[in-house]
């Protein structure tokens, strides 16, 4: 989930309607859940899961705009 989630953020760079803003909100919104997982950690382990989870959308997305490649093997779900 971790991994699929980096991706679909490098992939949303690709989008057309993407921009600056965008990118400084998903700074914010990574700062922002890192911030709440232990307390979400505190409500269980679903709870948990979607703030990391979001979390990695919004690193995949600053990742790809910053030009690091995470994934370098091809992501391939069967």
């Amino acid at each position: 989930m971790i991994r699929r989630a980096l991706l679909r953020g490098t992939v949303s760079l690709k989008h057309p309607d993407l921009g600056f803003r965008d990118i400084v909100r998903s700074f914010v919104a990574a700062f922002v859940y890192t911030i709440l997982l232990p307390f979400a950690a505190l409500f269980g382990q679903a709870r948990f899961m979607v703030c990391l989870v979001k979390l990695f959308d919004h690193l995949g997305r600053l990742f790809g705009a910053a030009g690091i490649n995470i994934i370098k093997d091809p992501y391939v779900t069967e």
